[in-house]
């Protein structure tokens, strides 16, 4: 499947909610415009999943029933027409306005409940992923920390800067590091982020990194860098 199409798969799945083998199956409907059940056969077999005229027709029919594709009731054999290419890109954006409208609920939920906090609660962490450090980010930024410094080697992590630009206003200065410096001006916390970028057995980017509460290595890097306060 093209890398164009394997994207479209990926939203189908995420913003409309149908299954790998569905999303699959529309996407090369799509492709032809119209299908018999004979040849969603055959198409089953090609994607390599079970074929079978029940299964056409239950895979056929959900598709029906989410507006996808339409059956023509005068064509013989059956048919079914795909819905346009630029009609599914209105239902899907449709999905990500609404889903974002929901995040953007849950931010202002999370603002409005104050649990009780822990001191130091989110300090000496290890975060596994990009996602846990984009989450602990805001977290931090919400509890008042500001970052200081951002000191990059691995060109590795843009994915991650680009994910949290809403909160990190400073520029990345190269260096033989990866790490973020944070302070909390009102509680006189520091801590920094270590950071490292490396290629998964797949092929794949992931980012990981270390938060640690070190006020003497956060004052050294600050005064390394020039930017002593």
């Amino acid at each position: 499947m093209p890398k164009q199409y394997s994207h479209l798969e990926k939203a189908l799945h995420n913003f409309k909610g149908l299954s790998e083998i569905e999303a699959k199956l529309l996407i090369k409907i799509i492709e032809r415009t119209r299908v018999t059940v004979k040849e969603v056969n055959k198409l089953l077999k090609g994607i390599g999943k079970e074929k079978s005229s029940s299964r056409s027709y239950q895979l056929l029919s959900s598709l029906e029933k989410q507006d996808l594709i339409t059956e023509d009731k005068e064509a013989t054999p059956k048919t079914f027409f795909a819905i346009h290419p630029r009609a599914l890109l209105g239902i899907l954006e449709e999905n990500r306005d609404n889903i974002r409208k929901d995040i953007l609920a849950l931010e202002e939920a999370q603002d409005l409940f104050e649990p009780e906090k822990e001191k130091n609660i989110h300090l000496f962490k290890t975060f596994k992923n990009v996602n846990e450090i984009v989450t602990n980010l805001y977290r931090l930024s919400g509890d008042g920390f500001e970052i200081k410094l951002i000191l990059k080697q691995d060109a590795g992590l843009d994915p991650l800067f680009e994910r949290v630009k809403d909160i990190v206003k400073l520029e990345p200065r190269k260096s033989d590091i990866n790490t973020i410096l944070l302070q909390n001006d009102k509680s006189g916390e520091k801590a920094i982020l270590f950071l490292t970028a490396e290629l998964s057995p797949e092929g794949a980017s992931v980012i990981r990194g270390n938060l640690q509460k070190n006020c003497e290595l956060f004052n050294y890097l600050i005064k390394k860098e020039g930017k002593a306060k």
